[in-house]
């Protein structure tokens, strides 16, 4: 379908959203709102978690090299670890339907930067700003750029519609006297707009500044020219009567700004710089799609276990960064990270190539499997335990789960139970209980080890499809 095809069906569509969604117009309640499911600060605190709705591009949130980051999940984090909370991050892409997570109760907030260019909601109130977004005109080059937004008078101005900004443009467009035709498309994002501009599908698109800047180092043919309008601030969006909630966002961000926390962050993102902690933006775009050079070993080594293949990923990530030529301070060699003697019981050494070290790793993981007890029935918590004794040796894990059973907890679930026993292998009170049989063990690093791994397995479900 054409982009002008496609832009006819969408701005329909887009009309009949803003008259629902996006009036300014409405008069606020006199009382507060008691819709269904809205959410509170007491709420987060009781349940320990803060749920909150983002979406996947090249700077809110993204996989790059196997290492779950982004501007809004870095800063999302530490808020979390300020309330004292753990995090669970939603996806959704369309700013409409994130609205509607938030006012039905099934997330607590919205990170994204797509909500600078909206319009403000009644139901809706926003944390102080986080930052600002400039936004700017961008074009090809060689193609005879417009130096002023009024230029392009009489051409379709096409836009991503994720980033809520056709509004915001044809207000300005009417402000400044232009004949531009605004348009949004529905199914491109804002990075692919820019890619649309530098293949010559398109004329011009608006972007943020920082977004253009960023990809401009990639498509080198892309012209930037004029800013449009004033800065539009980039903040958190929360319902209305969450009052307590918008208080405590705006106190850490308040302590976070005077800190420099939150402009050291945004640095990373939005002013490009290579190095140690540089993100190479080239890397990103040609491997968005994928978690590491060996996905595709990944999801065939995988199906031996039965396992998801992003989990398998999030195990390899943690081992080696998938870097075929690691070697511990313990000896552990490749992608793996087996003990030499593990991997010659495996039929490997340093000098295999990376599929037979992922394949013996699989074997590896499979006979730790068989000497989990036939009673942990539940997949999530055999996984787990063999993740333990994957990076601490079964006799451990065999020993945590004695425990459990003689002081009377469920030794076939993980979770607050074997994992308790597990950390307490480091006291001497438990590792010379008389039912331990290999002795002391840092269970606790065992237990991060797990929680690390599954963690990034749940970003990696977000992020990236199976």
């Amino acid at each position: 379908m054409s982009l002008v095809l496609r832009c006819n069906i969408v701005c329909v569509v887009a009309v009949a959203m803003v008259l629902v969604l996006f009036s300014c117009t409405d008069p606020a309640p006199k009382a507060p709102y008691d819709g269904i499911g809205i959410t509170h600060y007491e709420d987060v605190i009781a349940r320990d978690t803060l749920i909150v709705v983002t979406a996947t591009n090249s700077t809110d949130y993204f996989v790059y090299r196997g290492n779950p980051m982004g501007f809004q999940l870095d800063l999302l984090r530490d808020y979390a670890e300020y309330l004292g909370v753990e995090l669970k991050v939603i996806v959704e892409n369309s700013m409409e339907r994130s609205i509607a997570l938030m006012l039905s109760g099934q997330c607590d907030m919205i990170a994204q930067r797509r909500l600078s260019g909206m319009y403000r909601l009644s139901l809706i109130t926003y944390s102080d700003a986080l930052a600002d977004a400039q936004l700017v005109l961008v074009q090809r080059r060689g193609s005879r750029p417009a130096e002023r937004f009024c230029d392009l008078g009489g051409d379709t101005l096409f836009v991503a519609r994720s980033a809520g900004i056709a509004n915001y443009l044809q207000r300005i467009a009417g402000e400044e006297g232009c004949n531009i035709y605004i348009c949004e498309i529905d199914s491109l994002d804002t990075e692919q707009m820019m890619a649309a501009v530098a293949d010559g599908q398109i004329q011009a698109t608006v972007v943020d500044e920082n977004i253009a800047v960023l990809y401009s180092n990639y498509y080198h043919n892309l012209y930037i020219s004029e800013y449009l309008g004033e800065p539009l601030h980039i903040s958190w969006a929360l319902p209305r009567y969450s009052t307590r909630m918008l208080d405590t966002v705006n106190a850490w961000i308040e302590l976070r700004s005077n800190d420099r926390i939150i402009e050291k962050t945004y640095s990373r993102y939005f002013r490009h710089r290579y190095g140690e902690n540089g993100i190479d933006y080239s890397d990103y775009i040609n491997n968005k799609d994928r978690i590491s050079p060996f996905d595709d070993l990944i999801k065939l080594y995988a199906t031996r276990l039965g396992w998801d293949w992003r989990l398998l990923a999030s195990l390899i990530y943690q081992e080696s960064h998938f870097d075929p030529n690691a070697v511990s301070w313990a000896g552990a060699i490749g992608i793996m990270q087996l003990m030499p003697q593990t991997a010659a019981r495996f039929g490997i050494d340093s000098t295999s190539d990376v599929g037979d070290h992922i394949a013996a790793g699989v074997d590896y993981l499979k006979y730790l499997d068989q000497n989990i007890p036939e009673s942990v029935c539940d997949s999530a918590d055999r996984i787990k335990m063999v993740l333990a004794a994957y990076n601490m040796g079964f006799s451990h894990v065999n020993d945590a789960i004695a425990l459990a059973h003689k002081y009377g907890r469920n030794h076939d679930v993980w979770d607050n139970h074997v994992e308790d026993f597990m950390m307490r292998l480091s006291d001497p009170r438990f590792y010379t209980d008389s039912v331990v049989s290999s002795g002391y063990c840092p269970g606790k690093l065992a237990v991060a080890f797990v929680d690390e791994i599954f963690e990034r397995y749940r970003h990696y479900c977000n992020i990236v499809e199976q």
